[in-house]
């Protein structure tokens, strides 16, 4: 449906369609992902950490600011992650931004500095450095290898209807 009204509405470029309405899906399901994991069965204090960290990531929380959230000790904080996620608040974070990173590398065209201060790593070699260390490559060659022009979109086969002309 998306595809189809946009071709209808904005031009001929099919990849472009298909770009967007992937990212659109893709969006759709992000959010659908975020509302399950907080109706789990995890500690009210966990849950309201994590929907701290969720929309505050780009500021780059510590587990002090968690630990002040919740007016608890930061080894509690620790103890809650560790039991609960199984990761240290501090990877949870870095995996937070890393994966908005990777979401604002495919959709947008900002610079590779501009996506680090976008996620709350104003340096922009630690940005890259911290990328390449959970990601694999460097940011630029994950925007090329996974861009929406890394590979030639499928060509539809559907034909749009076209009104039979009176002579």
């Amino acid at each position: 449906y998306a595809i189809r009204w946009y071709m209808q509405s904005h031009g001929e470029n099919e990849a472009e369609a298909r770009w967007l309405a992937n990212l659109i899906v893709n969006e759709l399901f992000r959010k659908q992902s975020q509302g399950a994991f907080l109706s789990s069965k995890y500690p009210e204090e966990l849950e309201r950490m994590i929907v701290h960290v969720n929309n505050g990531f780009h500021l780059s929380p510590t587990v002090s600011d968690l630990a002040d959230l919740i007016g608890r000790s930061r080894s509690h904080v620790l103890k809650l992650f560790s039991k609960y996620l199984s990761v240290s608040p501090k990877k949870y974070i870095i995996d937070r931004q890393m994966d908005e990173a990777r979401e604002l590398l495919l959709s947008t065209t900002k610079l590779i500095a501009e996506v680090g201060q976008s996620v709350g790593l104003s340096d922009p070699y630690h940005f890259s450095k911290l990328f390449r260390r959970h990601i694999g490559i460097s940011p630029s060659d994950y925007r090329q290898r996974h861009g929406p022009f890394s590979t030639p979109p499928n060509v539809s086969t559907h034909r749009p209807f076209l009104a039979k002309t009176i002579d």
